[in-house]
């Protein structure tokens, strides 16, 4: 290998590692969000389904010890708890599918995927440069917002 192809190859090594980390910070930011979204649909949907039920089930015994005489009857503070919980986890699963935080964080992990195996074809297998040029084309192509 001569000394431009060995400039050529370190160059995009350099490109695949920036790449590559903005592929995991993507990663990252979207594990996050799928993760912290569905927490919060699962915890306070099964909150609410819980005080919704638990005052149901208990009645006016429990509802009558949670007045504040003067603001609020108990029931009205365990419908207001109940209907911030369930309008929050409304809000949460619709921002989940309405950015489609799933689908992305896919991506994101497909995207990093390809690159750590392009970055070993190059550094341990000695993949040809040209090949491995046109398969990051190919990534840039699938991938435009992860690796913009």
């Amino acid at each position: 290998m001569d000394d431009n192809e060995a400039r050529q190859r370190e160059d995009f090594l350099k490109l695949l590692q920036s790449s590559l980390q903005k592929a995991e910070a993507q990663t990252s930011k979207y594990r996050g969000l799928d993760t912290g979204l569905l927490v919060t649909n699962i915890v306070l949907g099964g909150l609410s389904a819980v005080l919704a039920g638990g005052i149901a089930v208990t009645g006016e015994p429990v509802a009558g010890a949670l007045d504040v005489p003067n603001v609020a009857s108990g029931w009205q503070i365990i419908c207001f708890l109940v209907a911030i919980l369930a309008a929050t986890t409304t809000v949460s699963g619709s921002i989940h599918k309405a950015f489609r935080i799933t689908d992305r964080l896919a991506a994101a992990i497909a995207c990093t995927s390809a690159l750590k195996s392009l970055q070993l074809g190059i550094t341990v297998a000695g993949a040809d440069i040209n090949n491995a040029v046109t398969e990051y084309k190919q990534l840039l192509r699938d991938h435009p917002d992860i690796l913009a």
